[in-house]
């Protein structure tokens, strides 16, 4: 007997009920009927990318505290398929908006680090963005 749980992230252009699809095929052509198994997937935590949309009042309110509190005009990326947030946008029928700091070099979940200058940073983003959201 043997046991696995996966936890898969989309990406842009992908959508969880496809790639649902494409796992039961590749577990299926790969064991046969003297094997048992369930291959179970939760719907309700399935999630899909995620991109805040770009006409949001308050992303140009985020970007402006970003550009006073980092010294220059941030960039955006979107939120793969796994975090909450598109399952949070759709439930509560409002966008989400992000605020991130992390650094590709940072390593997100792999022997992560921080850089004290970049929380501070944030700290000053999320003040003046406060300030200019009122």
């Amino acid at each position: 007997m043997a046991t696995a749980r996966l936890s898969i992230r989309t990406s842009a252009g992908q959508r969880a009920a496809t790639v649902e699809k494409q796992l039961r095929q590749w577990v299926a052509s790969r064991l046969d009927d003297r094997v048992d198994y369930d291959l179970t997937i939760s719907e309700q935590i399935s999630q899909e990318p995620y991109r805040t949309p770009g006409d949001l009042p308050a992303l140009a309110v985020l970007a402006a505290a970003m550009e006073e509190g980092f010294g220059r005009r941030p960039g955006r990326m979107g939120n793969a398929g796994g975090g909450p947030a598109e399952l949070l946008a759709r439930k509560l029928g409002a966008p989400d908006l992000f605020f991130g700091i992390g650094l590709p070099e940072d390593r997100w979940h792999d022997d992560e680090r921080v850089s004290i200058q970049m929380l501070l940073n944030g700290a000053a983003t999320l003040a003046h963005f406060w300030r200019r959201l009122a």
